[in-house]
C-alpha cells in the first residue's frame, strides 16, 4: 500500500510538471499510466482521474467547445445520470467506480479534441507509439504463462502482480478468485481476468494496424500480430470468435462502402461474408473441447439473462439500484446451479440493474451515433487504404461493444481502454476553432483553417522563432 501511494504521488507530480510545459507529453503519460497502473481495488479513482482533474483546471475553455456536439452531450448525460443515481440503491458504493470512470471518459474526449487540434502528427498514432513496449511485454507474458503455468502462479503471488493489478492479485487465491488461476486461462502481467485481457489486447492490435503507416508500418503490424496472438492465447472463447469476424469485416467494409464499388463486387461481399462466418462457426463448434466449453458458457449466460429478465418484469424503468444485482442474484443463484457472485455478463443489463432503463438507452445511443459517423468517415476516405485504417478504428469500438455484450467488461471496455475509447469517440466529433489564449501555440507551428474533415491542420511557421510563452 505504501508503494502504491509513493507511485501515485510521483505520477501526480509528473503529470503536473508535464502540463506546465506540454499537453501532448501529459497525454502520453496518461496513456502509459492507464495501461500499467489501474485503479486500486478499494479506491474508485486512479491515475487517469487525477490527470483529468488537472486537465480541467488548466484547459477549461477548450473543453467547453465539446459541449456543442450531440455525441459528447450523450456521454455527459450518461455520466450525470450515473452520478444522480448514486443517491439510491441498496449499496451506492458499488457505483462509485463506474461513475468516476464515466466522468473521466467525458473529460478524456474533450481534452483529446483540444490536444489533437495542436498535436503535430496523428494523436492516435502517438498514443499507440507510447503503448508499443507495453503491448510487447503483455503479449509475451501471456504466451509464457500459458506455456509455463508454474511461472504464472509464482507471478500472481508476487508484490509486483498485486501492484499492477490494483491489489487484486493478493486476493485471487482467497476472497476474490478469478479465471486466471485456471490452467486454460492467462491474463499476462496486467490482468486478473483472461477474458478482459483478450479484449484489451485485441483493441491494441486493431489500433496498431490502424496507425501502421510510413517507416513504422512493418514494425507496427508485427506488434499487432503479436498482440492478436496473445489475445487468443488468453483462452477467451469470445476472442477466438471475434478475431475472425471483426478484422475480416473491417477489411471488407471500405470496399463495401466505396463509391466505386461495382454491383458484382458488392454481391460477392454480401454473399461471401455470411458464408465465411458460417464456415468459421461450424469449424469452431466441430472441435469437441471448444464446443463443450462454449456450451457451458452459453448455458450460464442464458441463465443469468433469464434471471435478469424476471427482475426486469418487476422493475422495468427504475432497475434495482446500485448494489441491487449483488443482492438479488445470490437469492436465485442456487436455482440455476451457478456461483452466488456473478455479474450479468452484459453491460447493458448491468446498467439497467444499476441505474434503470435510461442507462442502457444512453449507452446504445452513444454507440449508434458513433457507428453512423464512423461509417461516414470510412466512406469519405480518399482511398481504400485510408478507409481500412478508419475501419480498424471502428472495429476496435465494435470489439469493445461485442465483448461487453457477452462478458464482464464495461461500456468503455476496461480502465486500461478508457483513454483510447475516449480518443476514438473524439475522432468523429468535428472540432471547432479554439481561442488562442486558451491553448497556446506550439513553438514554430502556425494554425491553419479548419479542414473539411473537421480538424485544423498545422504547418511550420515561416515567421521568426517563437518567443517565450509559446507552450502547448
Amino acid at each position: 500500500m505504501v508503494l502504491l501511494l509513493v507511485l501515485s504521488t510521483a505520477l501526480v507530480v509528473a503529470i503536473s510538471v508535464a502540463f506546465t510545459a506540454s499537453a501532448p507529453l501529459a497525454w502520453r503519460l496518461l496513456i502509459l499510466a492507464a495501461s500499467v497502473l489501474p485503479q486500486w481495488l478499494f479506491v474508485p479513482v486512479g491515475a487517469q482521474h487525477l490527470w483529468a482533474v488537472l486537465v480541467i483546471s488548466r484547459y477549461r475553455r477548450p473543453i467547453r467547445t465539446a459541449f456543442r456536439d450531440r455525441l459528447f452531450l450523450l456521454v455527459v448525460a450518461l455520466a450525470g445520470f450515473y452520478t444522480v443515481s448514486l443517491l439510491r440503491g441498496p449499496d451506492p458504493t458499488v457505483g462509485y467506480r463506474m461513475t468516476a470512470n464515466l466522468v473521466v471518459l467525458a473529460m478524456v474526449i474533450s481534452v483529446a479534441l483540444a490536444v489533437a487540434d495542436r498535436q503535430r502528427g496523428d494523436l492516435l498514432a502517438v498514443s499507440m507509439g507510447v503503448l508499443v513496449p507495453v503491448v510487447i511485454a503483455q503479449s509475451v507474458s501471456v504466451w509464457l504463462f500459458r506455456l509455463f503455468p508454474g511461472l504464472e502462479n509464482g507471478y500472481l503471488r508476487s508484490r509486483v502482480a498485486d501492484l499492477l493489478m490494483g491489489g487484486r492479485a493478493s486476493r485471487l487465491f482467497s476472497t476474490l478468485p478469478d479465471n486466471v488461476t485456471s490452467s486454460d486461462k492467462a491474463g499476462g502481467l496486467l490482468f486478473y481476468n483472461g477474458n478482459e485481457a483478450s479484449m484489451v489486447m485485441a483493441v491494441w492490435a486493431l489500433l496498431l494496424i490502424a496507425t501502421a503507416r510510413g517507416g513504422r508500418a512493418r514494425a507496427y503490424r508485427l506488434v499487432a500480430l503479436l498482440a492478436a496472438s496473445g489475445s487468443l492465447m488468453t483462452g477467451s472463447k469470445t476472442a477466438i470468435t471475434l478475431m475472425v469476424i471483426i478484422p475480416a469485416g473491417a477489411l471488407l467494409l471500405p470496399r463495401l462502402l466505396s463509391r466505386r464499388s461495382l454491383p458484382t463486387t458488392l454481391l460477392v461481399v454480401l454473399v461471401a461474408t455470411p458464408a465465411v462466418g458460417w464456415l468459421v462457426s461450424y469449424g469452431l463448434t466441430s472441435a469437441a473441447s471448444f464446443r463443450t466449453a462454449s456450451e457451458t458458457s452459453a448455458t450460464a449466460r442464458e441463465d443469468l439473462w433469464d434471471a435478469a429478465g424476471r427482475m426486469f418484469e418487476r422493475s422495468p424503468l427504475s432497475g434495482l439500484g446500485f448494489g441491487g444485482w449483488e443482492v438479488a442474484w445470490p437469492a436465485v443463484a442456487q436455482g440455476y446451479d451457478l456461483p452466488r457472485y456473478l455479474p450479468p455478463h452484459n453491460f447493458l443489463i448491468y446498467s439497467w440493474a444499476s441505474v434503470g432503463l435510461l442507462g442502457p438507452v444512453l449507452m446504445a445511443a452513444i454507440i449508434f451515433v458513433y457507428m453512423l459517423r464512423s461509417l461516414a468517415r470510412v466512406r469519405s476516405a480518399v482511398d481504400v487504404r485510408e478507409g481500412t485504417r478508419r475501419s480498424m478504428e471502428l472495429a476496435a469500438v465494435a470489439w469493445i461493444t461485442a465483448h461487453g455484450m457477452f462478458d464482464t467488461s464495461a461500456f468503455f471496455g476496461s480502465a486500461q481502454t478508457i483513454p483510447l475509447f475516449g480518443l476514438l469517440l473524439s475522432r468523429v466529433i468535428p472540432s471547432r476553432p479554439i481561442a488562442a489564449d486558451s491553448f497556446p501555440a506550439h513553438p514554430g507551428v502556425a494554425a491553419l483553417p479548419t479542414s473539411p474533415g473537421g480538424r485544423r491542420g498545422v504547418a511550420l511557421a515561416p515567421a521568426a522563432p517563437a518567443t517565450s510563452g509559446g507552450r502547448l
